[in-house]
């Protein structure tokens, strides 16, 4: 009975997915653009253009004109970001490069059959009036959209290199030293959510919070379940927190009305005065969000235990 419950739900969603890929939210919106775009930092002119290069490569596959090959690929597209949107629904950054390729083989295919139908008017003396400067328009609106990815490109390329010096070497890989430095045996335990620089320069076990690195993590979430997973911290006894002050202060990664009983600030490490002196900074948000973190210690003479 559940599983045709979830197959009538899910057809359901399906027939209402273009509706929610023309005026909701879907993994649709992200495709296009950099990585953890949500975050902010990017102008809505390349918001509103990815927006519409996605809508155009969703339903070109409705376009009976077309290729057989090109709307394989559209549909193809479509049901990758049905699935994204509403299957796998917490989409990450890197699902969506796959289903992106897809998209711009349509809309490159889209092209060039326009092109080529352009091209046959002229040849048949059709190409009178506005129709006769469809050719140029179209190459006018690829070296476009090519010059705009270019840009992107090299928008992306400064903000992680910006991001690299000032984030992962700036903060996390100090935080993985004054951990390696500052802990009371090499079998100290450390939980926080991002795992690499933090986890190789402190040489500590890491209770990773997405539970990459850490069975521990995954069963006891898992037996928690997820209105009590923030409690995780109180049965792991870690010791060591690394937070975004945000984590500190709502119940995702650790319940914030019990953290202060157990655990005290032991070091900030902050790079904010450093991120906003960068003078052109696209994506800004992102790096925003991990300029500072906090580390805890676990008080001497505490055991923690969660709620029952």
């Amino acid at each position: 009975m559940l599983w045709s419950c979830g197959l009538v739900t899910l057809g359901t969603e399906l027939l209402l997915f273009p509706v929610q890929l023309l005026v909701g939210d879907s993994s649709l919106t992200w495709t296009f653009l950099p990585h953890y775009a949500w975050f902010g930092g990017w102008p809505d002119t390349v918001h509103a253009a990815a927006r519409v290069c996605g809508l155009a490569a969703a339903f070109a596959w409705l376009l009976p004109l077309l290729r057989p090959e090109t709307r394989m690929l559209s549909l193809a597209f479509y049901l990758g970001q049905f699935y994204l949107s509403a299957v796998v629904k917490a989409y990450f950054p890197w699902y969506l490069p796959a289903v992106a390729v897809l998209g711009y083989l349509t809309i490159g295919l889209m092209f060039d059959q326009v092109l080529g139908l352009a091209s046959r008017l002229r040849k048949l003396g059709w190409d009178r009036g506005w129709l006769r400067h469809l050719p140029r328009v179209l190459q006018g609106m690829a070296v476009v959209l090519v010059a705009g990815q270019v840009a992107l490109t090299v928008g992306v390329a400064r903000q992680m290199r910006v991001q690299q010096t000032l984030i992962e070497n700036g903060v996390r890989r100090p935080i993985g030293l004054w951990l390696r430095d500052h802990a009371r045996s090499p079998q100290d335990t450390v939980m926080l959510e991002p795992l690499g620089y933090v986890g190789y320069f402190s040489g500590l076990k890491m209770l990773d919070f997405a539970g990459l690195s850490s069975e521990e993590m995954v069963e006891t979430r898992r037996r928690l379940g997820p209105e009590h997973e923030s409690q995780a911290f109180l049965e792991l006894r870690p010791d060591w927190l690394v937070l975004r002050p945000s984590e500190a202060r709502y119940a995702g990664i650790v319940d914030p009305t019990r953290l202060g009983e157990f655990y005290e600030v032991a070091q900030v490490f902050d790079a904010t005065d450093q991120v906003r002196a960068v003078p052109w900074l696209p994506g800004r948000a992102y790096l925003e969000y991990d300029q500072t973190f906090v580390v805890l210690r676990r008080k001497d003479g505490t055991t923690p235990t969660p709620d029952r």
